[in-house]
């Protein structure tokens, strides 16, 4: 068996190559276990959006994801190699609530997500319809003393309109565009444009753009 001179420079020598590769071993193995750690801001991908919907509003467009992994993967990591994907398939026309899960963030592998935020987002849709619906005369101001308005006729009554069906829902009644009536003193008619919330327009083909309105002015019958 051999035995070293402790004395030698040989044995010193072995002796300080075997501290370095002991500690090397020991230093290893504890940062192995330690992770670098990166955070992301990844744009929400909305996957299988129904036909003919569309989204036109969301919470949040992005989600921010925290990210481990070992420092050389995080190092070459690239924004477009982390992924996050909503399905709207099960989606409806409205306010639609989604958990953002974990297995909805994919990443390449040895990288692992630690937290992210929100966890959920709230994705309105909506799609284009067709309704007629009625019109309505927008007066303002006052009639001259001792004159009334006893009649209104609307040509066309009704107007087709077309657009987002949220909007259209909200929207029993379309008006005409503000009509001054200080200035009236007799019956007649004039042109006048109907008023569209934002979303509604008239649809294709839709006659009678501008309005007609007709009146009939008559004086006030005095008070017995």
């Amino acid at each position: 068996i051999y035995q070293c001179d402790w004395s030698s420079d040989v044995c010193s020598s072995d002796l300080a190559m075997a501290s370095v590769i002991l500690i090397s071993m020991i230093w290893f193995g504890f940062t192995r276990g330690m992770d670098t750690l990166i955070s992301l801001d990844v744009p929400i991908k909305f996957a299988e959006l129904p036909p003919e919907m569309e989204i036109v509003n969301a919470s949040s467009g992005s989600v921010s994801v925290n990210l481990a992994g070992a420092a050389t993967l995080i190092q070459s990591l690239r924004p477009d190699q982390v992924q996050v994907q909503v399905n709207l398939s099960d989606a409806h026309v409205g306010e639609n609530s989604f958990q953002i899960k974990p297995t909805a963030i994919s990443s390449p592998p040895g990288i692992h997500v630690n937290r992210f935020q929100p966890e959920s987002v709230t994705v309105t849709l909506d799609m284009e319809t067709t309704r007629t619906i009625p019109i309505q005369a927008d007066w303002s101001g006052r009639l001259p003393d001792g004159l009334l308005v006893t009649q209104v006729n609307i040509k066309p009554a009704f107007l087709k309109v077309t657009g987002r069906s949220l909007a259209i829902a909200r929207t029993s009644t379309l008006y005409t565009q503000k009509i001054p009536v200080s200035g009236i003193t007799q019956s007649g008619s004039l042109k006048v444009k109907p008023i569209f919330e934002n979303g509604i327009e008239p649809a294709s083909g839709a006659d009678g753009i501008p309005l007609t309105v007709e009146y009939i002015v008559a004086p006030k019958k005095p008070v017995k």
